[in-house]
């Protein structure tokens, strides 16, 4: 059962505009969505909040010191962000597993247990 209520599928989208109103701001958008629409166990706005307090918690603080904070927690090595969102791998195979999972579990176990 914890598979089928565990998260997966979710993808946070960070736009970052290249016109900017202010060169001491840079305005940001970030939202975040299901990739696979019956994944019961998403919640994609946690993973939102989480970065918003990520990134509040960078603000007004020097690049240097960014980049060594990003460097000391292994960002830098096991980010998993993307330049464009068609790159970012999807939940559409892990959907497929759960499937057939539950096929399995509903219809071939009790046939082999007649």
């Amino acid at each position: 059962m914890g598979l089928l209520t565990s998260s997966y599928g979710e993808k946070v989208i960070v736009e970052i505009p290249e016109d900017q109103t202010n060169d001491s701001e840079t305005m940001i958008s970030i939202s975040g969505q299901k990739e696979v629409e019956i994944n019961i166990g998403a919640d994609p706005e946690k993973h939102v909040s989480r970065l918003i307090k990520s990134i509040n918690n960078l603000k007004n603080k020097d690049m240097s010191s960014i980049m060594s904070i990003l460097s000391q927690n292994g960002v830098d090595k096991s980010s998993k962000e993307v330049d464009n969102e068609t790159d970012q791998a999807g939940g559409t195979g892990m959907m497929i597993v759960v499937m057939i999972l539950i096929f399995m579990f509903v219809f071939i176990l009790p046939l082999m247990m007649i």
